[in-house]
């Protein structure tokens, strides 16, 4: 059964309903293991402004959490190896993805 999740099912771009979707997208499109396939994100923000964002997420071996690698394109500024708590309190995008604002444009 094909995944719904994966770059071939998924109808872009796709508003992310939770933090652990974002993840699931993340891992259903990972050729191989501990290989993070870049999701290009945006915020949408008031008046039709946008933040856009490279995501990429890491799932944690034999169990261990994973991490998350962020690009702010805006600033060229890396947020990496961030924890679940750590992009909660760090980024924007756990709020955005609460206010219904952050999508999925394309992946890899």
């Amino acid at each position: 059964m094909a995944n719904p999740l994966s770059k071939k099912n998924l109808k872009l771009p796709h508003k992310v309903e939770s933090l652990e979707q974002l993840k699931q997208i993340a891992i259903a499109n990972t050729v191989r293991e501990g290989e993070a396939v870049p999701l290009e994100c945006v915020i949408l923000l008031n008046f039709g402004a946008r933040s856009s964002k490279r995501v990429d997420y890491f799932p944690g071996q034999y169990g261990g959490t994973g991490t998350w690698d962020i690009l702010n394109y805006i600033d060229s500024t890396w947020d990496e190896d961030l924890s679940d708590a750590q992009l909660q309190e760090l980024t924007m995008i756990p709020e955005a993805i609460e206010k219904g604002a952050f999508f999925v444009e394309t992946i890899g």
